[in-house]
């Protein structure tokens, strides 16, 4: 059997998500049945170095903005036929519009798109660029695509009803669990002294993108809260986005400058999520959430937004913590009595570990990726 060449097209590789989880999912990708090649749109690459390590061929297209469709279509669709794609796999807005209908111009028979946020239930404006995009996505998805992928129920059920897709696979986001794995109690202290800590400060740790979605602004006025009572409580925020001025001023207003540290761009978030105690994640909605699998896998305790997608992946009381989202009150009070309480923190984290390797290891998604390649590949 003739090895089966599949193109994933995405937006960008800079570190995220979406870019993070291809990754690890195509370097785990069997070479005897499959030959993986990844092109993105624009020309920002961080995460191409690891690709070219695993002997993955990375190509751009170099977009210079998002809306330039008609060369980036003509470009993809040249690539596509010079590959001799058998697979065309879509991921992120420009990449799903731009990929399949190239992929369906080049005569591709099998168009898969990962869905990954639930877009058109939360991100709604009002503006006609808006309509028109959801336009855009449902019509090129229906006429183009085989099959989608969601990352979670919530996100299948989303895209049923806001756009009417069929044909919906659910496939959890998932980890590479050899890269959390617990460090040594000196190890750790190295890390937080390294990040300005102390040896028994408590430390909270919130990673994602600086965007209201991930309810950082809540996260700070729990916080203040919460330093009136612990003051060897400290706060990292880890991501970048165009919230940041804005959560910065707000850290000053209340005066925890000292307390709540800002990171973005680290190679090294495993083992500064080992070094934390708690994981906080207050997000509005969520598409799965990558960063909050990888925290449960580092055996930290959790405690996140009661939301539906976040239901799938924590089992209240048992593994974390859930509260009511976008209430600063009911997480702070939450946080406050993982701080008292050190063994029950230990036991979630323990808990939380446990589940992470057990329903969100690379191997079994891959194993799962494979066979929907293989089904549909040769239908």
């Amino acid at each position: 059997m003739s090895v089966i060449n599949v193109l994933h097209i995405i937006e960008t590789l800079e570190p995220g998500g979406a870019e993070g989880l291809l990754v690890h999912i195509l370097k785990n990708l069997d070479r005897n049945r499959f030959s993986p090649k990844v092109v993105c749109l624009f020309n920002q690459t961080a995460l191409k170095t690891e690709l070219d390590k695993a002997g993955i061929p990375v190509f751009c297209i170099h977009m210079k903005n998002p809306y330039g469709w008609w060369n980036a279509i003509i470009s993809l669709y040249k690539l596509i036929k010079r590959e001799k794609t058998n697979i065309v796999h879509t991921h992120l807005f420009f990449a799903n519009i731009y990929g399949r209908i190239a992929a369906r111009m080049a005569g591709v028979r099998t168009i898969f798109t990962t869905l990954h946020n639930p877009d058109y239930t939360y991100e709604d404006n009002g503006r006609l660029t808006y309509k028109i995009r959801k336009i855009i996505d449902r019509y090129s998805g229906r006429i183009c695509n085989t099959d989608f992928i969601a990352v979670s129920n919530f996100v299948k059920k989303d895209f049923e009803k806001q756009l009417g897709f069929k044909n919906i696979k659910v496939l959890y986001n998932c980890i590479e669990p050899s890269i959390f794995r617990p460090m040594s109690k000196d190890d750790a202290n190295c890390k937080r002294l390294e990040l300005g800590f102390k040896e028994d400060d408590l430390v909270l740790i919130n990673i994602g993108r600086l965007h209201p979605q991930k309810g950082q602004l809540c996260l700070i006025e729990a916080f203040k809260l919460l330093n009136k009572s612990a003051e060897n409580c400290k706060l990292i925020i880890l991501g970048k986005g165009h919230m940041e001025p804005e959560l910065r001023r707000k850290v000053e207003e209340y005066n925890l400058g000292d307390q709540v540290i800002f990171l973005k761009d680290r190679a090294d978030v495993p083992s500064i999520l080992v070094a934390c105690n708690i994981f906080v994640f207050p997000s509005i909605y969520e598409g799965f959430g990558i960063a909050l699998i990888e925290a449960m896998a580092s055996g930290l305790a959790i405690v996140a937004s009661n939301i539906e997608s976040l239901r799938e992946i924590i089992d209240d009381a048992r593994n974390g913590i859930l509260i009511e989202k976008e209430n600063h009150m009911k997480l702070a009070e939450a946080i406050s009595m993982l701080i008292k309480d050190e063994k029950m923190r230990l036991s979630l984290g323990e808990m939380a570990r446990k589940k992470a390797f057990e329903m969100f290891g690379i191997k079994e998604y891959v194993k799962k990726l494979e066979a929907l390649y293989m089904k549909e590949a040769f239908v």
